[in-house]
């Protein structure tokens, strides 16, 4: 049988000290939108980068005679 310990931060009440479980929820936060937005940047580029192989420019056009 496993017994597992949780230590819970108290403020100087004696009460769950929830500012401080805030601040690290916001700081978790802030680093998964950091790594979601570098994840979505690469995705976007390379998005960009096979549209851009597509495409195919016809240089041979005539524009006809004055």
């Amino acid at each position: 049988m496993q017994n597992y310990y949780v230590d819970i931060k108290l403020d100087k009440h004696d009460n769950i000290d929830t500012n401080y479980y805030i601040g690290q929820a916001h700081t978790l936060r802030g680093e998964a939108l950091a790594e979601f937005g570098k994840t979505a940047s690469a995705f976007f580029k390379g998005l960009k980068a096979k549209m851009f192989a597509k495409q195919r420019f016809n240089s041979t056009r005539s524009f006809g005679t004055v």
